[in-house]
């Protein structure tokens, strides 16, 4: 058995548990996994089980199927692949195996048939994204006092007010866009835009910081640690 859990945004939509030796992928009504997206073709790709190995397959698909970033005719899957289609992705995990882990939150509810197709520059932007050899996470409690990890996987991690921030950070003083994550060719760096109650890192006020391995980042009353490399479960 194999649990397939997709996600839109990084947000889980559902999980499937499958004990088949074929998964078809794709957005007709047939599929085992369906994502009912104009991005996603028909019969998108295929996981076929032969002698314990897990193959991926694409099938011809219109945007094709990635995984770490690279675009694949057939790959043979390890336990914690991220499979890249459109603008969704899908963590494959064999549930008798202690690894990397799908995301555990809580799923929600997307209006798949309003995601609309992309911009294509944007999608390849994210899949070097996903490519990049630079790892890192932020540990964090969030407000349910539950301990989190978050991968960092943008070219930009954003901390404000504003509706589209990766992280929401309230305040009087917090702006829409208040202070960044960037990674580059070498590393992350933290860059404060606000000019009253700007994030600190290890209790120092900061303009353009290149991020080192545990760094503690504060913004207002949520506080972030930074760790090179990736989530260990």
């Amino acid at each position: 058995m194999i649990e397939l859990t997709l996600t839109f945004e990084r947000r889980p939509v559902n999980t499937f548990k499958l004990d088949k030796d074929i998964i078809l992928i794709g957005r007709d009504p047939t599929c085992d996994v369906r994502i009912d997206n104009v991005g996603i073709s028909r019969h998108h790709a295929r996981i076929e089980k032969q002698g314990g190995i897990y193959s991926l397959t694409d099938l011809d698909s219109s945007n094709g199927t990635f995984v770490r970033g690279q675009k694949i005719t057939q790959y043979n899957l390890n336990n914690g692949d991220e499979i890249n289609i459109w603008n969704f992705s899908i963590f494959f995990r064999i549930p008798e195996a202690e690894q990397v882990k799908a995301p555990e939150t809580t799923p929600q509810k997307i209006d798949i048939d309003a995601t609309i197709a992309i911009d294509r520059k944007q999608l390849e932007l994210k899949q070097k994204e996903r490519g990049s050899a630079l790892v890192a996470h932020l540990g964090y409690t969030d407000p349910q006092k539950r301990e989190q990890n978050y991968s960092i996987m943008k070219t930009t991690t954003f901390f404000g007010k504003g509706p589209k921030c990766d992280f929401q950070i309230g305040g009087f003083f917090i702006q829409h866009r208040h202070c960044a994550i960037i990674r580059d060719e070498i590393g992350f760096r933290f860059i404060n835009f606000g000019n009253r109650s700007r994030g600190t890192v290890n209790r120092q006020e900061v303009d353009d910081y290149r991020l080192k391995n545990g760094d503690v980042i504060k913004i207002a009353d949520r506080t972030f640690k930074f760790n090179e490399g990736i989530i260990s479960k």
